[in-house]
C-alpha cells in the first residue's frame, strides 16, 4: 500500500489516495494478473488491470452498471474488479500469506512444461 497526493493538471486540483499495486500469478494459466487501485478520499475507487489481451481502466460507478450486464465484455470487466478487490482484502487479512516479488520454482524445469507454465509450491 503507497499513500500519495495525485495531481489533476487539466483541472488544477489535488486529491489524496491510497494506491494498492500488485500483480498475481495463476498456476497454469498463460498470463498473470497486474492491478493498480487507487482509493481516493471522496471514497471512490479506479482500477487499472491487464491479463493478457484484456486492459483498461474501470470505476467503482461503472462497475455499478456493468455489474448488471450480461455481456462478454461486462462479464470480464467485473470479474476484472471483483478479482482486484477481493485479492486486496485477502492481503488486509492474512498479510502472513503474501510474499513480496517473485516466488521461487521448486523443482528442475522438466520435459512436460513450456516457458509460460512454471508450477510453484508453497514456501
Amino acid at each position: 500500500m503507497i499513500k500519495r497526493e495525485i495531481i489533476y493538471t487539466k483541472t488544477k486540483s489535488k486529491v489524496n489516495c491510497v494506491n494498492y499495486s500488485f500483480g498475481l500469478h495463476i498456476p497454469d494459466e498463460k498470463n498473470g494478473y497486474a492491478f493498480a487501485l487507487s482509493l481516493f478520499e471522496n471514497n471512490t475507487i479506479e482500477l487499472y488491470f491487464f491479463h493478457g489481451k484484456n486492459n483498461g481502466v474501470l470505476s467503482d460507478k461503472f462497475y455499478a452498471d456493468i455489474s448488471k450486464k450480461q455481456d462478454i465484455q461486462s462479464i470480464t470487466l467485473s470479474k476484472m474488479f471483483r478479482l482486484a478487490v477481493n485479492t486486496i482484502a485477502y492481503m488486509k487479512c492474512f498479510p502472513e500469506c503474501v510474499k513480496d516479488g517473485v516466488p521461487k520454482i521448486s523443482f528442475p524445469r522438466g520435459e512436460d512444461r513450456s516457458d509460460n507454465n512454471v508450477n510453484f509450491q508453497n514456501f
